[in-house]
Order: structure tokens, then sequence, then C-alpha cells
């Protein structure tokens, strides 16, 4: 996972963890090869918003020189408590919302489990599948296990019991789709 360091980032940005905008300071001569990459930087975006929203993913990134893109989210956390996170997650699923209050520190496992319903997922419900004409499966998995809930008459049922078994186990990540 890519990093720099944490002093880099306080002399390159500033971060306003209640609205979660990012703005680019007045950088020093060190972190440029040229006296002129260095003044035009400067005099063309210190002080002007960091990052663009990325169309494919939807996060905001913020480009270093050498097309080195980092997710404003995990230079949040970075700035936050110095020191870089490996998995962050929005709480509240809006890639774009990036107030400290959305952020949190995860595991992948944890960040999982506040994914919402997948595209492909046919009925609608997460954690639920058809598995024979009039029987609906439910499942759930955490930490790379999955776990048969059983098979039930109807999709809400079967939602049901996905609903109760995830909230025991993915606590305050829990995401019901």
């Amino acid at each position: 996972m890519k990093t720099l360091p944490i002093e880099y980032l306080h002399e390159a940005l500033s971060y306003d963890p209640d609205s979660g905008l990012m703005q680019w300071k007045e950088r020093p001569r060190q972190h440029f090869a040229t006296d002129r990459g260095w003044r035009c930087f400067n005099s063309r975006f210190a002080g002007k918003p960091a990052g663009t929203l990325s169309p494919t993913t939807g996060y905001v990134v913020v480009n270093f020189s050498g097309g080195n893109l980092f997710g404003v989210h995990r230079l949040a956390i970075a700035l936050a408590t110095d020191s870089w996170p490996r998995y962050v997650d929005h709480i509240d699923r809006n890639r774009a919302n990036n107030k400290l209050s959305n952020l949190r520190t995860c595991t992948k496992s944890e960040n999982q489990c506040n994914r919402g319903v997948q595209r492909n997922n046919k009925c609608g419900r997460k954690g639920v599948c058809l598995h024979a004409p009039g029987k609906w499966r439910a499942r759930v998995m955490k930490g790379g296990v999955l776990k048969d809930l059983g098979l039930f008459a109807s999709a809400d049922e079967a939602h049901l019991a996905y609903a109760a078994s995830a909230q025991i186990l993915h606590g305050e990540f829990v995401n019901l789709g």
C-alpha cells in the first residue's frame, strides 16, 4: 500500500475534519525537483482545494507528482492520527463524504460488513439467494468464513434470519442492505 511520510503530508495539505475538505498548502522547495516546478505549483494550487472525485470509484483522490493517487479518506486519517490506516470505512457508505466523524479505521473484514446489496443480487436482499423454487437460502460471512443459516419459505424470512445473525457478527459495522 502506497504511503508518504506523515511530515510530508502536514507540509503539503491542510484538512478540515468538520467539512471533510482538503486544501493545498504552499509547499516547501524540497518537495520538488526543480525551482520552476516549485514556483508553478505554489502559484497555481496553494490555497486551493486538493482532490477530485474519481468517476470510476466514487472516491475523492489527491494526485501527488508522478501520478500517485491517494484517497482523501486515507489522507484524512493519516493527518488526524499521524499514522497510515490499512483500511478506512465510510460509515454512511458515501465515498465522497470525508468528514472525520464519518470515517473509521477498520480491518478488511469489517469494511466488507458495511457493504450494501451487491448489483448481481437478484432478490434485492443482502444475505439471501434463491435455492430452489419456493426455497430461499440465508447466509452470512465474517472473516472469510461463510455461515449457512438455513432454508426458508420466503425471501423476507431468510432476510430476517440474515439480519439477526449479521447484527451479532458484524456489530457496529452491520449493514442490512
